[in-house]
């Protein structure tokens, strides 16, 4: 038997392979999944951690408790399942996210999949989960990664929209450097050649959500400059300069309007994916909670289908008093079931 490994099918009698083979059969197509109190599925790698579990107990000198050492395990594995979920969000957003991103949107429409394939992940593997404390860690876990993913995303797209810009005003800076424009009609060429650059600018595309932001300051850091020049312009009468200090004043406006509508767009898609993020993390938790009821009625009818044949047979044997005694139990059984039919237990919200 200890080579048994290292043999092949030839060297084993055909009565032996065919009686393994049927085995495998009824454990693969037959023999139901093992399942613990509550409904809990009991694989091979839970039955070995619950296996060491006993043995430490036994080897302390404590008495083996099953709840105890179910609730230790889920301990194990419920971190363990916060940690590998997480681990798959970041590995996703990682994979499939480019920044900076266009919009808010394309970042948020990314975060809420792997936010939900996550949390899929956790439902599949975590059990016991007291108060949702490990399913609330995952969600605030996930909510601070996408944070960082956010302010990331605002940086590229400034440094992404600044370097931008001083490609375009290098030529242009030159120029005001060697005092170009400090001349009869200067302001003119100056003001052609800024309009250049912040049409260049604006249709230069992917530069993240904070362009606008990063142009407004740019034009703002400008403000100075153009109005020395303004007023170094000889050519320029006192009305027209007061209606160009006037245009300059509204270009400024609509450029902060436009930033500001993106600073709202930022914080108002903030508040979509909080919403969203709750309503995922409520709609999971009560489908898992439902899915447990479920397993759960299931094991208290297998129970009291058990415990029903056993008092038939005692009646049938003739112990009477014996099967009265079991009423208890069985009403108790019955219960326990109506009071899960009904749905009873606590809906704590996240």
């Amino acid at each position: 038997m200890s080579k048994m490994e290292q043999l092949s099918d030839s060297d084993l009698s055909a009565d032996f392979l065919q009686q393994a083979k049927e085995f495998c059969n009824y454990i693969y197509n037959e023999g139901k999944i093992k399942t613990i109190k509550e409904g809990i599925t009991a694989t091979g790698k839970f039955l070995g951690s619950l296996a060491v579990l006993y043995v430490d107990a036994i080897n302390s000198g404590t008495v083996p408790c099953l709840e105890n050492a179910v609730s230790a395990l889920a301990q194990i594995e419920n971190s363990a399942a916060v940690l590998n979920s997480l681990s798959y969000y970041k590995e996703k957003m990682s994979q499939d996210v480019s920044l900076p991103t266009d919009t808010t949107e394309e970042l948020s429409d990314l975060h809420g999949k792997y936010e939900k394939e996550a949390l899929e992940l956790f439902m599949k593997r975590s059990f016991k989960d007291k108060d949702h404390k490990h399913q609330e860690e995952l969600a605030m876990a996930v909510v601070e990664e996408y944070k960082s993913i956010c302010c990331k995303n605002e940086e590229e797209s400034k440094k992404r929209s600044l370097a931008l810009l001083q490609q375009l005003y290098t030529e242009m800076e030159t120029k005001v450097n060697e005092g170009i424009f400090i001349r009869p009609g200067g302001y003119q060429q100056y003001k052609e050649e800024l309009n250049r650059i912040v049409n260049q600018y604006k249709s230069t595309p992917h530069k993240g959500i904070k362009a606008d932001a990063v142009l407004l300051d740019f034009l703002k850091d400008k403000e100075d400059l153009g109005s020395s020049i303004l007023n170094a312009d000889n050519t320029i009468s006192k009305h027209q300069m007061e209606l160009e200090v006037e245009k300059i004043k509204q270009e400024t406006m609509e450029q902060e309007r436009k930033a500001a509508e993106e600073k709202h767009k930022e914080l108002k898609q903030n508040l979509l994916d909080q919403e969203r993020t709750h309503k995922e993390n409520l709609e999971q938790y009560m489908e898992k909670a439902e899915s447990e009821r479920q397993k759960y009625i299931q094991e208290q009818n297998a129970i009291l289908d058990a415990k029903l044949k056993e008092q038939q047979q005692l009646i049938n044997e003739g112990f009477a008093k014996k099967s009265e005694s079991m009423a208890h139990e069985i009403q108790a059984l019955r219960y326990q079931i109506a009071n899960a039919g009904r749905g009873g237990g606590r809906c704590v919200i996240i």
